[in-house]
């Protein structure tokens, strides 16, 4: 997914086909492609958020010859179920951080509580 990123990072061309693929194919709102930054690990969720918000744009957009990625970049639907797999997985992940990191000061007994929600979590995946 990181060419993916790169490419429509890198090229208003490319990401201009992309948008306008985005609103033919009603993918949801934004319509990008989060980078991954080696260290900030919430990013890999976002970036596999993303692709699997826009993966019917995505599918049609990395064909085109002009504007898409290198062949060896291609996605195709088994990576797409991967990542709805992963979505699954790394989401309860995310929001805990997000809820630890907006907090001045966080408690040990609240931390706990997280813990337990994210194990339940996982168990019924």
């Amino acid at each position: 997914f990181r060419a993916i990123a790169t490419k429509l990072k890198k090229s208003p061309n490319s990401k201009a086909k992309f948008l306008d693929l985005c609103q033919e194919n009603e993918c949801e709102k934004p319509h990008n492609i989060e980078r991954d930054v080696p260290t900030r690990w919430n990013s890999t969720y976002k970036q596999i958020a993303s692709v699997v918000r826009c993966e019917k744009a995505l599918l049609v957009w990395q064909r085109d010859k002009q504007y898409g990625t290198p062949r060896r970049s291609h996605i195709n639907q088994a990576d797409i179920v991967l990542a709805q797999d992963l979505v699954q997985v790394l989401e309860p992940f995310y929001d805990i951080t997000q809820q630890v990191s907006t907090k001045a000061s966080t408690r040990v007994a609240e931390v706990v509580v997280m813990i337990d929600q994210v194990t339940a979590t996982l168990s019924t995946l």
